[in-house]
């Protein structure tokens, strides 16, 4: 299964919005932001995919605009099952100038 995540965050002045978000299955994102008076985005990244399989091809973007400051979680851990032919796991990551990135992903398990 290919699965795709892409995150786009913006600076409209006042604080961190989500410009875009795009996502496959088993993907999902959640604003989690409890402090609406924060110039940070808190997102989370959840999965309904018991882990990453045999062929399995996952691409995460994200991208944090000029002045944004981003906050990314996820739900749980990653399960890696045992394979044949592998699986592939990437992620790109493009910050703007004076942008902020905490994210941090979540642990795979063997």
């Amino acid at each position: 299964m290919t699965s795709q995540l892409y995150i786009s965050a913006a600076y409209n002045g006042a604080r961190t919005i989500s410009a875009n978000a795009f996502f496959t299955p088993p993907y999902k994102v959640a604003d989690v932001t409890l402090d609406k008076t924060s110039s940070a985005l808190e997102l989370m990244i959840m999965s309904s995919s018991p882990g990453i399989m045999d062929g399995d091809e996952h691409r995460s973007k994200i991208e944090v605009g000029k002045n944004s400051k981003v906050i990314i979680k996820s739900q749980a851990f990653q399960r890696l099952f045992p394979m044949q032919t592998g699986a592939s796991y990437f992620t790109e990551i493009y910050l703007g100038q004076n942008a902020d990135l905490q994210y941090i992903q979540k642990p795979i398990v063997p």
